[in-house]
């Protein structure tokens, strides 16, 4: 290729830039080193760890140009947010975790559902499905230049007729959503395939990681108890960007004239903790309690046991209370005093 044509233009053909040619660039933040604009970050984690709440602490900053926890808001305003929500109801638990955090409800847009009949007396309607919707998707986004935030929780609920295991089907679908100056979330849950490396427990196709520049787990420290939003690839951000440790507080929401206490994220600190370290924490939890239990059904093979005895011999295992409690309560043993005041132990 000669250098007096570093471009070919022609339909059909290709479209090709000589690399000294092109002017470089730096990379644009929602969150500065965990959210890039212009691209897709995943937060995943098992459900209950927050984050739910976390979005929805972070739309607070967007809309309301806060500063983030450990950082400045880069953002030239207070910016719009769009939400494609498959799993929380809007009235119920979206719109009064929104008012928690503190957002500015009046930026933020709540895709309710795909009107098929527009024009009919009776308009039908179904939920949004990225494999026949990314297209008004993205034209809302154009006509929308306000909005620089885009929330999709969980993907999985959105995608359509495409498997959530499909992975060049789920990389055609996402690909259109990346957009300048636009930074696209997707809620994703674990998968159940323990022993894996942390990056590869997202549940289905890679693609929900490969095509994320940005990709956060979130789970509880199991010796700490701590939530922790902890990094599992940040592809524009140094690989020592720190975890952010965090804990859910109450507050009073106004609903149906009645203040109802709702949850929101009450930000701590950084975390040095790796996300295969927590993984692998929960892993020997789990084995702890499978121990526990198989302890447990030995010890009640043959009828019921006073705790005491129980609690004791399983000390001598190594077994502690608490992973002993775990695992009586999974086997749902039953305590009673038959006898007087001594509790009693024995299988259902």
């Amino acid at each position: 290729m000669s250098a007096q044509s570093p471009i070919i233009i022609g339909e059909g053909r290709l479209l090709i830039d000589r690399a000294d040619q092109i002017t470089t660039k730096k990379m644009r933040w929602l969150w500065p080193k965990r959210i890039p604009l212009g691209t897709i970050t995943t937060f995943a984690g098992i459900p209950g760890e927050g984050k739910s709440l976390v979005v929805a602490d972070i739309i607070s900053r967007v809309t309301r140009q806060h500063r983030f926890p450990d950082a400045e808001n880069p953002l030239d305003g207070p910016a719009e947010v769009l939400i494609i929500s498959g799993e929380d109801d809007a009235e119920t638990a979206l719109v009064p975790r929104l008012e928690a955090a503190g957002a500015d409800l009046s930026r933020i847009h709540v895709v309710r559902a795909v009107v098929l009949n527009e024009k009919s007396s009776v308009p039908i309607e179904r939920e949004v499905r990225l494999d026949s919707d990314v297209k008004k998707i993205t034209d809302t986004l154009r006509d929308n230049p306000a909005i620089a935030f885009v929330v999709i929780d969980p993907v999985t609920d959105s995608l359509g007729a495409v498997s959530m295991y499909k992975e060049q089907e789920i990389r055609a679908l996402l690909r259109p959503l990346r957009s300048k100056g636009i930074a696209v979330l997707l809620v994703a849950h674990l998968n159940k395939k323990e022993g894996l490396a942390a990056i590869h427990r997202v549940g289905g196709a890679a693609a929900f990681i490969g095509l994320a520049r940005a990709s956060w787990l979130f789970a509880t420290n199991q010796e700490t108890k701590q939530r922790q939003m902890i990094p599992l690839k940040n592809n524009y951000a140094s690989r020592s960007t720190p975890g952010v440790v965090f804990e859910l507080e109450e507050v009073p929401v106004r609903i149906e004239d009645k203040d109802e206490l709702v949850p929101r994220v009450k930000w701590l600190g950084e975390s040095d903790v790796d996300a295969n370290d927590i993984l692998d924490a929960a892993i020997l939890r789990a084995d702890a309690k499978a121990v526990a239990m198989e302890f447990l059904k030995q010890m009640l093979a043959d009828g019921p046991k006073e705790a005491t005895t129980v609690e004791e011999a399983a000390k001598q295992q190594g077994i502690s209370k608490r992973t002993l409690r775990r695992a009586k309560a999974e086997l749902r043993v039953e305590s009673s005093k038959p006898f007087g005041p001594k509790w009693m132990w024995s299988l259902p």
